[in-house]
């Protein structure tokens, strides 16, 4: 199955858990991909040994995922791609909505 978690919150804990459950979702098989957007973009804000983002998004990739943000938004957050992160667009987002079996919305 294809997964799409969108991720617009800038709330760690949600952040954390959204990543914990894409890992799960790749764990069991399935092809999951993530897209930032608007304070989602923020994406590592917060991390910290209660929230370990930064290592559940290189477990992410490590396994396949993909982890896409908003160009638009991440320039207007003052965010740079990183070996997780990867700048797209609307475009790409729509492409990725329209292939997913499922999108969860965080």
């Amino acid at each position: 199955m294809k997964i799409l978690l969108i991720i617009n919150s800038n709330d760690a804990e949600v952040r954390w858990n959204a990543i914990r459950f894409g890992n799960l979702c790749l764990d069991e098989g399935d092809t999951a991909n993530i897209f930032l957007i608007g304070p989602g973009v923020e994406f590592y804000d917060g991390d910290s040994e209660k929230f370990s983002i930064k290592d559940e998004s290189k477990k992410f990739i490590l396994n396949g995922g993909t982890i896409l943000g908003c160009t638009k938004c991440m320039d207007n957050h003052n965010i740079c791609e990183d070996e997780c992160i990867k700048k797209s667009y609307m475009k790409k987002l729509y492409d990725l909505v329209k292939e997913a079996d499922k999108v969860i919305n965080y």
